[in-house]
């Protein structure tokens, strides 16, 4: 049997056949938020471990700053000060100016101290890099440039309409802190206390390092150890692999890596070119590197240059280990007797940037004395360890990890219930690009939109014609001095000529594409373009010219004789990209994407839009209708095309039986609401998910004329991350109008986000990356710290609060009939099915719904978008955020909640009168 298996974006398709019979097909949906979506297209990084990260952070932060304000409030009003009115941002700032030159009341001194501890300002820290160019840092430098003028912050501050985003140094609060300290006669152990309770600061925590690969109970060692650094860079120049012209690798005698090493080691990058400048190629486009464009040279290299000292270790081991500046610099000053520059510039090193490495120094201490007789890294660790160093599968992104599990996970399920002998597979074109691959296309599918809206009235054919016009200047390079006026451009007179003719390469892309008058293309004929102009039309320098105004990607075709076509044109596609390769370590042979998508047309699959996961399976369809002969046909085919026409080349039929798209079977992943520890089930989804700032307030007049306080959250959400509801609750509605003019231009919702993540709107100048939007209190439950049974606290029963669950998401709704024959419906929360799950689980008749839940109605499959009251579901095919529908009362008795597989079979199948079997 073979499997044959696309991996789309968002949705695996899969086809298994035995001979030309298929024997089971379906579709695996993936998991794919839609933020990451957007971004992901739009060309953007994403990491939601990161944003986890980030956003944990920004709570805590704010729990902090509560805490210090708090504490701040407790010690003055224990000592008397306090004050319960309110005063203006002028009023605070008069108060804080003041206060340098005279002695305040306790009413006073406690607003300003209050108005104090609001800004503590920037204070960089050893271990954390800083960008010196970003432009927080340089507004920061302009406003203290300002500062000078001006006697303190507070009276700098009153020549400005507002505070907000105006950062200074923490020095520079702390001199303003000081100086209104110096008039008001405190005592000083209540003065240290007050200014401990503002202005201290933890010393940065170093990371928490890993274990290591080889020597399982050491710790690793930090990127910027010099051993690791000699270590690395001996790996790297041993694994220099370089081939000839003919694929033949080069020799490379040991005395020239060890060369390459003592270059990189003394702080030289070494490259690509140099290498192979040094084994006496010049071209080095023709061969393969396998280390990369680049091997970085040694960072240590400067500190060795900068004091003179042969042996750093023991320098290094106290720059890396320093945590404040200033009692480094007394140390430096002290121990080595080193003038105010040496220091100043190990100062600036940023150790900590390079992170941890994968061994310890056990292991390396082990490893390099074989590295350093030319042994490979694999060779060595087999020797010493007993164990084989593999590449790891490594995708980058979490997008593409969540497409690899999912189709490793598919591919294994599939093995062990039929035999499978063979596998053919490809991946989408945007899996298989980088995040500038990824950002070029989507720009340039803006600019097609752009020059379609712009010309509503030409066809796709005059679209493509226009389009060449505009790129070679209004030229034909068979007619190199006349420019084609644009009125004759939509005639008869000209059409569109592939510059290497069809019959000679399977290339019928943009880049083989040039105008061409009627009368010159019927005497081209078979021939290249650079054989037509220089033989039949005798062009050779004005070709030669004309060719020089063409992207390069063109000119490899207009100058491609036809003894120079390749013969693996279409092979050398497979596996061509790193992604691709990741795929392909779980076995199997790439079809490339030129054949799949030239064929889905050709045989009228192609019947979905690429928003529908049946579109997929209509690639799969067509994948497994060709083999590696296949490509090995269009690879030849100038030899195949002798005595032929380019239609009767091209006249593939497919082997294998047609299968049904429309009524596909559909696997969709469940999410994972809660996590079983040893102390029982805690909430899982939906906790960092946001950027929770708190509670808010708001009073207003109902219908009634009663004055009404509503309480909702303050939360920052990115733009990719916006909903239709979230841009009604944006806050700023000056940022809210422009959003949705966005959305309104693009003419829908999706469409309009992901124009915004790709050219943000601007407010004050500024891109508009992230919005305040307010969600409802009864929308999100703010958890405490637990109870060490894995419970979480009520109300103030915990000290710190920095979690959060978002229960739109985490409902599950329970359906079921009384004993009056009535459809009763229940929400039960999150934390509810945590406790009944900790106490034995949910006792209930009827089902439980939960998000992405499959049901059956009216003939049809969906799937639950979240559970609530009133439920929505969307079509088990559509892969867009707005195709939905409400679930109305007369549904419920009708509606299958189905239980399916990862193959797509349906294992349950019960309905609200009549459960085969229980959650």
């Amino acid at each position: 049997m073979k499997l044959n298996i696309y991996c789309g974006l968002r949705a695996i398709a899969y086809i298994i056949t035995e001979g030309v019979n298929v024997i089971k097909y379906g579709i695996k949906r993936v998991n794919i938020s839609f933020d990451n979506y957007y971004e992901y297209i739009a060309g953007l990084p994403v990491s939601k471990r990161i944003n986890r990260r980030l956003k944990r952070q920004m709570r805590r932060n704010l729990w902090r700053f509560k805490s210090r304000r708090q504490n701040l409030k407790r010690v003055l009003q224990k000592h008397g000060y306090n004050f319960e009115g309110q005063m203006s941002r002028e009023q605070i700032l008069k108060l804080r100016v003041k206060g340098l030159n005279h002695k305040l009341s306790k009413e006073e001194l406690y607003m300003v101290l209050l108005s104090l501890q609001q800004k503590r300002g920037y204070k960089s820290l050893r271990g954390v890099s800083d960008n010196e160019d970003s432009d927080y840092l340089k507004q920061i430098e302009k406003h203290e440039e300002n500062l000078k003028q001006y006697p303190s912050i507070a009276a700098y501050l009153l020549t400005l309409d507002s505070s907000t985003n105006i950062i200074f140094t923490r020095k520079s609060y702390e001199k303003e802190f000081n100086a209104i300290m110096d008039k008001q006669e405190l005592d000083e152990g209540l003065r240290k206390k007050l200014f401990n309770i503002i202005y201290y600061q933890n010393p940065l925590k170093k990371g928490k390092p890993g274990k290591c690969k080889y020597e399982q109970n050491r710790t690793v060692a930090h990127a910027s150890n010099p051993i690791y650094q000699e270590f690395r860079i001996w790996r790297d120049v041993n694994n220099i692999v370089i081939y000839d012209d003919e694929r033949n690798e080069v020799e490379i005698p040991f005395e020239l890596r060890k060369k390459w090493f003592e270059k990189c080691f003394a702080g030289g990058n070494l490259t690509k070119a140099s290498c192979c400048k040094d084994l006496g190629y010049k071209k080095s486009a023709s061969f393969t590197w396998y280390s990369g464009s680049a091997i970085v040279g040694n960072p240590l290299a400067i500190i060795s240059k900068l004091t003179g000292l042969a042996d750093v270790q023991t320098i290094w081991q106290e720059l890396y280990s320093a945590v404040d500046s200033d009692k480094l610099a007394v140390f430096l000053r002290r121990k080595y007797g080193f003038d105010e520059y040496v220091i100043n510039e190990l100062l600036d090193l940023d150790l900590s940037k390079l992170g941890y490495c994968e061994y310890s120094v056990k292991a390396i201490r082990k490893l390099l004395p074989l590295l350093q007789t030319g042994m490979k890294l694999k060779e060595a660790a087999l020797q010493v360890y007993g164990v084989v160093e593999f590449k790891d599968v490594a995708l980058r992104n979490v997008v593409l990890e969540q497409h690899f599990e999912s189709y490793k996970s598919l591919v294994e399920a599939i093995k062990k219930r039929y035999p499978i002998e063979e596998i053919q597979f490809e991946i989408d074109h945007l899996l298989k690009q980088g995040n500038k691959g990824r950002k070029a296309i989507a720009q340039q599918k803006r600019k097609d939109e752009k020059f379609r809206k712009e010309n509503p009235e030409l066809s796709d054919y005059n679209l493509l014609k226009l389009k060449l016009w505009n790129e070679s200047g209004g030229i034909s390079p068979y007619q190199p001095d006349y420019i084609i006026p644009k009125e004759e451009l939509f005639s008869d007179k000209y059409n569109i000529d592939h510059i290497v003719p069809k019959s000679k390469i399977f290339e019928r892309g943009y880049a083989n594409q040039v105008l061409c008058p009627v009368s010159l293309n019927e005497k081209k004929g078979r021939l290249t373009g650079i054989e037509f102009a220089h033989e039949l039309l005798g062009l050779n320098d004005k070709y030669e010219a004309a060719i020089e105004k063409f992207p390069e990607s063109k000119q490899q075709f207009l100058r491609m004789r036809e003894d120079e076509i390749p013969d693996n044109w279409v092979s050398r596609l497979q596996n061509s990209d790193y992604n691709t390769k990741c795929f392909g370590t779980l076995g199997g042979t790439n079809i490339p994407n030129k054949l799949i998508n030239r064929y889905v047309n050709e045989w009228g699959v192609n019947q979905y839009a690429d928003q529908d996961a049946r579109h997929y399976l209509a690639k799969c369809w067509v994948l497994a209708n060709m083999n590696q002969e296949t490509v090995n046909y269009f690879d030849n085919l100038k030899a195949q095309s002798v005595g032929k026409n380019s239609e009767s080349l091209y006249r593939l039929r497919p082997g294998i039986a047609p299968i049904d798209l429309e009524n596909a079977p559909v696997f969709i992943p469940r999410i994972k609401f809660t996590r079983k520890t040893k102390y029982g089930y805690t909430p899982r989804f939906a906790l960092h998910g946001e950027t929770v700032y708190g509670q808010r307030k708001r009073l207003y007049r109902n219908a009634k004329g009663e004055v009404v306080t509503e309480y909702f959250y303050k939360v920052r959400q990115p733009i990719s991350k916006l909903t239709p509801p979230m841009v009604e609750k944006i806050m700023d509605k000056v940022i809210q109008r422009k959003i949705k003019a966005r959305i309104e231009e693009k003419g829908d919702h999706e469409e309009g986000i992901i124009s915004l993540v790709e050219h943000p709107a601007t407010h004050n100048g500024k891109p508009i990356k992230r919005v305040s939007v307010a969600l409802g209190a009864e929308r999100i439950f703010p958890l405490h710290s637990t109870d060490g049974n894995g419970r979480t606290g009520k109300k103030n029963a915990f000290d710190r609060k920095i979690d959060y669950v978002f229960s739109e998401k985490n409902y599950c709704l329970k359906v079921w009939v009384d004993e009056k024959g009535k459809t009763r419906k229940e929400v039960i929360t999150l934390l509810e099915l945590i406790d009944a799950l900790n106490n034995g689980g949910v006792k209930h008749d009827g089902f439980l719904l939960k998000e992405n839940d499959i049901v059956e109605l009216n003939g049809k499959q969906w799937f639950v978008l979240g559970a609530a009251e009133n439920i929505y579901i969307r079509p088990v095919y559509t892969l867009s955020a707005t195709n939905q529908q409400r679930v109305g009362a007369e549904d419920w008795p009708k509606i299958q909640k189905l239980v399916v597989n990862q193959l797509g079979d349906v294992t349950k199948k019960y309905g609200i009168n009549g459960a085969q079997s229980r959650d």
